[in-house]
C-alpha cells in the first residue's frame, strides 16, 4: 500500500483496518500488508470515480497520445 506523503499519520490504523477487513473473507488466512513510497503515490493513481469525487480533474491523457480533432475545432 502506497500512502500519500511519508508523514501520513494514518499509515498504521489504514493498514490495520485493510488486515482486518480482509482477514474475515471466507478462504482468507493470511494478510500482509506493506506500505511502501516506491513509487511515490500521486493522483493520477486514482480511479476517475474517486479523482471525481474529490475533486480532482478527470484523468488526463497522456502527453505522448496524440489529440483528436473534432468536427468542432
Amino acid at each position: 500500500m502506497s500512502l500519500t506523503t511519508p508523514g501520513c499519520g494514518m499509515g498504521q490504523q489504514m493498514a490495520n483496518d485493510i488486515k482486518e477487513k480482509v482477514s474475515g473473507l471466507d478462504g482468507v488466512e493470511n494478510v500482509s500488508v506493506d506500505v511502501t513510497f516506491d513509487p511515490p503515490w500521486n493522483p493520477e493513481m486514482m480511479t476517475d470515480e474517486a479523482r471525481s469525487k474529490l475533486g480532482f480533474n478527470p484523468t488526463p491523457v497522456p502527453k505522448n497520445e496524440p489529440k483528436i480533432k473534432t468536427e468542432w475545432e
